[in-house]
């Protein structure tokens, strides 16, 4: 079904069609919410948040066709309010089956490809700021273009091809750190 449709249907109180919305970015919001975050459980607290902050404003929507990209600016913003209340957060070792990691291999030479397992990548994503990370998984988990990044989190282009340019220069260090340390044990 037509998600501007759905949309539509959502802001004159279609419970069905938040239903069909709910089924087809759930995964998408928990995973994202879930890297972001570090674990399950405030991910799945930052999901919840962002589906009924969806259900409460999307009258507000301007533009139906903008739906996606206003709807994970909403779980961005759960998600860094959630990362404030929690300083510290642990990964989940059920990451590595809740994400496709075969994205993250974009990020560094075919050298490195081999040693990117669930523990490698999960250190070196947790090792980003919050600000890195949400565009490395809007870009790589969600497949978001910079100018989608960009207007998800209603900042400027280049902000986000730098927050890239440097999140993968710090991942490929740390996978590099990591790879030393494993060579070393």
């Amino acid at each position: 079904m037509d998600e501007q449709y759905l949309v539509r249907r959502m802001k004159n109180g279609d419970r069905s069609a938040f239903d069909s919305i709910y089924e087809k970015y759930h995964i998408p919001i928990l995973r994202s919410a879930y890297l972001i975050c570090g674990n399950r459980q405030d991910a799945e607290d930052v999901m919840q948040d962002t589906f009924v902050a969806c259900w409460l404003h999307v009258r507000e929507l301007r533009k139906d066709e903008s739906f996606r990209y206003w709807l994970f600016r909403i779980m961005a913003q759960a998600a860094r309010k959630t990362a404030k209340e929690h300083a510290a957060l642990v990964p989940d070792e059920m990451i590595q089956d809740t994400a496709d990691r075969g994205q993250l291999q974009q990020l560094v030479s075919d050298e490195y490809e081999r040693v990117l397992d669930g523990y490698f990548v999960e250190n070196a994503l947790q090792a980003l700021s919050k600000q890195q990370r949400e565009v490395i998984v809007l870009y790589y988990y969600n497949e978001m273009s910079v100018k989608e990044i960009a207007n998800t989190l209603q900042v400027f282009e280049g902000t986000v091809k730098s927050r890239l340019f440097t999140a993968r220069r710090q991942m490929k260090s740390a996978l590099q750190r990591l790879k030393k340390e494993r060579e070393n044990a």
